[in-house]
C-alpha cells in the first residue's frame, strides 16, 4: 500500500530502495518512487496490469522525477542500457510468478 518501503537487491548487486506512492488495485496499477538508481539517482516506475482475452498484459513505465534537468540523446541512451537489463528481469519474473499462480488455481 501508499507509505510501502522495500528494498529491491537484484543479482548484479545493484540496490534500489522503492516508496509506494501511488497503489490504485482498481486500475490495477501502482508507483514506486525509486532511490539509488545508477546514472538517474531517482525516479517513479508504475506497475500496470491491463486484462485482456484469456490474460494480462504487463507493463512498466518509468519517469524521471519532476523538474529532473532533460538529457541528451546520449544520456537517455546510457539510462537505457541501466534500465532494459533489469526491466526485462522484472518483467519475466512477473511472467513466471503469474504462469505459476494460474496452474495453481483448480
Amino acid at each position: 500500500g501508499v507509505g510501502a518501503v522495500h528494498t529491491c537487491l537484484h543479482g548484479d548487486g545493484a540496490k534500489y530502495v522503492h516508496l509506494t506512492v501511488v497503489d490504485d488495485h482498481d486500475n490495477r496499477r501502482w508507483t514506486d518512487r525509486i532511490f539509488g538508481v545508477p546514472i538517474i539517482g531517482e525516479m517513479y516506475q508504475t506497475w500496470v496490469f491491463e486484462e485482456i482475452d484469456g490474460g494480462t498484459r504487463f507493463g512498466l513505465l518509468y519517469r524521471f522525477r519532476p523538474g529532473a534537468a532533460d538529457y541528451t540523446d546520449d544520456e537517455r541512451a546510457a539510462v537505457v542500457q541501466v534500465l532494459q537489463p533489469h526491466t526485462e528481469a522484472d518483467a519475466a519474473g512477473m511472467k513466471r510468478l503469474a504462469e505459476a499462480t494460474a496452474r495453481s488455481k483448480p
